[in-house]
């Protein structure tokens, strides 16, 4: 009995040190938190503004909490302004403001849009950094971009596509009123790998030469021009809804197969039920850590210049993985 207690109490005692061993390593291994120096006569020591047109939903809230977490480990007064729906000109006027009150930083989804790269390269000629999460402006003077590969999206998607498709194929997509750099990139992802199989057709690769007004019109469109194309790749979570919408309102969805790019509670409500065959699930938190700690390191002056992209993790899902 006193051997068996003896033998129970050592690999107890293994166990333990195995899982602190393994929580020690990762916490040293994770380098997104960034702490610095306190300054007791300055607790606030910088003021950050975060700007979106996503304020409420999620991903975005999870984003939040990342941001936040880092702002109030590290002395860091965080504000966070933005739209509840997409709203260019609000945003612009935001990041004018966040300009005029001196901020040392900000946080903003990135619209590719010239008037929002004039703003942007207003606050950075000002000194003024500007980090673009999410979706990025890549033509402005922004001083890194963190958040998913979307070229690599794409790709994804598009592997996955060519195993749940039957062949010969036709596919379409469906572009919707969202940063038309992010749905561009995630658009050649997928052409770049379908290109190779002989036996699937793109039935409208130039979507974006003539977009119409809504999301709405340009389903119906998408659906009337290509009557036999029963494969649509949605480029955004507005066009992903809506196409859902539209195709129920005029035929079976199940005739359909359908591919998204966002997570949000009502495309992964779909992805559940099998009407979308997959999506990308993203990591908002991390985009809010990582976006904080290279904002932070910028005005520490412990990493400039910043690199040009900081990528974080992303994968396909089904109704198999919720």
């Amino acid at each position: 009995m006193r051997k068996i207690i003896i033998v129970a109490l050592s690999m107890g005692s293994i166990i333990t040190m195995i899982v602190s061993a393994y929580y020690i390593i990762n916490m040293y291994n994770d380098n997104s938190i960034l702490y610095l120096e306190p300054d007791e006569n300055d607790f606030n020591k910088y003021r950050i503004v975060l700007i979106s047109d996503q304020l409420g939903s999620v991903s975005w809230d999870e984003l939040v909490d990342g941001v936040s977490y880092i702002a109030q480990n590290n002395n860091t007064d965080l504000n966070i302004w933005g739209t509840y729906r997409t709203n260019q000109n609000e945003i612009i006027k935001q990041i004018e403001m966040a300009i005029a009150s001196k901020v040392d930083g900000i946080l903003v989804r990135g619209i590719d849009d010239p008037d929002f790269n004039e703003v942007v390269n207003q606050a950075s000629i000002k000194g003024i950094p500007v980090i673009t999460i999410a979706s990025d402006a890549p033509d402005s003077l922004r001083r890194t971009y963190v958040g998913v590969d979307h070229y690599q999206e794409g790709i994804k998607i598009a592997e996955y596509l060519q195993k749940t498709i039957e062949l010969p194929a036709n596919v379409c997509f469906l572009a919707g009123e969202d940063s038309i750099n992010l749905q561009e990139m995630r658009q050649r992802g997928v052409m770049d790998t379908l290109i190779t199989n002989k036996k699937i057709k793109i039935g409208n690769p130039y979507v974006f030469n003539d977009r119409l007004k809504s999301t709405f019109q340009e389903s119906v469109s998408l659906l009337n021009e290509n009557p036999s194309c029963k494969n649509i790749v949605a480029l955004n979570a507005g066009g992903a809804s809506q196409i859902v919408k539209t195709i129920k309102t005029r035929s079976r969805i199940e005739n359909y197969k359908i591919y998204a790019f966002d997570d949000n509670t009502e495309i992964r409500e779909l992805v559940k039920k099998g009407i979308i065959q997959a999506t990308i699930e993203h990591h908002p938190k991390e985009i809010g850590v990582k976006s904080m700690v290279m904002m932070l390191k910028w005005l520490e002056g412990k990493e400039i210049p910043l690199e040009k992209n900081h990528y974080t993790p992303s994968k396909v899902i089904t109704e198999f993985d919720l």
